[in-house]
């Protein structure tokens, strides 16, 4: 998923992401603003985007409905305003 011109982290920023597996909902928790979060997408395990991006720049606390979403293995995306991305890996069952 990382790209050769974007910086990924794989080491965890200060986030939670609950209930993982999920059903219906997602929540990502504890997002803060100094850490400059700009963006938030949801990806399939083939990279496809299944839920485009979302500005989440001045929020501490996202809920995402992901009860469309088929059954299996996603990645959230997040980008900060330099670029820098942050991937986390969830379960929908």
């Amino acid at each position: 998923l990382p790209t050769a011109v974007s910086q990924s982290s794989y080491i965890q920023p200060h986030l939670k992401v609950f209930p993982n597996p999920a059903s219906n909902f997602i929540i990502i928790d504890s997002l803060k603003i100094s850490e400059k979060w700009q963006m938030l997408e949801i990806l399939d395990a083939s990279g496809n985007h299944v839920i485009e991006r979302q500005t989440i720049t001045t929020q501490t606390r996202v809920t995402i409905n992901i009860s469309n979403l088929s059954a299996g293995v996603y990645m959230l995306r997040f980008i900060r305003k330099d670029a820098t991305e942050y991937y986390h890996k969830f379960l929908k069952f």
